[in-house]
């Protein structure tokens, strides 16, 4: 569904270039030698964010909340809606 909704609004998920199906674990030299377009994670102000941000200086890092992405139904338009802000201020 997260894809779909990110396709939506103009984005590509990254996961399939790095030989992921859906999600999982990278290493910091994967990502730090093929870097995505943009970040979008679920919060800005974690070990994970500093980390982040310090491998990646120049790839712009964006929020989209965890609990856009809980629940189908209700969090569809407001999921949508944040993607595209995302992609609008790119």
């Amino acid at each position: 569904m997260l894809n779909e909704m990110m396709t939506r609004v103009g984005f590509r998920n990254a996961a399939a270039s790095y030989g992921l199906r859906h999600t999982g674990t990278l290493s910091a030299e994967t990502i730090v030698t093929r870097p995505p377009a943009i970040v979008i994670a679920p919060e800005s102000a974690s070990r994970g964010a500093a980390l982040r941000r310090r491998l990646l200086p120049t790839t712009p890092q964006a929020v989209f909340p965890r609990v856009l992405i809980n629940c189908g139904g209700p969090t569809i338009p407001p999921a949508l809606e944040r993607l595209a802000a995302i992609r609008a201020g790119l």
